[in-house]
């Protein structure tokens, strides 16, 4: 944490700082069959973000936990799910990515 900005910030090459995205925790309890918006950063101002979410489906008792990295290249979003494990049979969201109107949405369906 930079005490003087009061934000994350780091350096791949010891000489370039950049500052980190931060974010708060989201909740949707609305998630259905339609895929719907779970998150959305700044393309300008981030290359790249990394999630660590939980899906509960209460009424089955069934639990989700995972990781995401959404990275873009100005054009389209991409994304990598991983460290993903669940407590019923099938997975309770599917996430997919896009690039409009300058941000990079993360978006997710049951």
């Amino acid at each position: 944490m930079n005490s003087e900005t009061n934000k994350y910030e780091g350096s791949i090459d010891g000489n370039t700082v950049q500052e980190f995205l931060v974010s708060e925790i989201i909740s949707n309890s609305q998630v259905d069959s339609a895929a719907e918006q779970v998150d959305s950063f700044n393309a300008t101002t981030y290359r790249a973000a990394k999630y660590f979410y939980t899906i509960e489906n209460s009424g089955a008792g069934e639990y989700q936990a995972g990781e995401i990295i959404v990275t873009h290249d100005g054009t389209t979003a991409y994304h990598s799910e991983y460290a993903k494990i669940h407590t019923g049979n099938n997975d309770l969201i599917t996430f997919t990515t896009g690039l409009s109107g300058g941000s990079v949405i993360l978006y997710g369906s049951a």
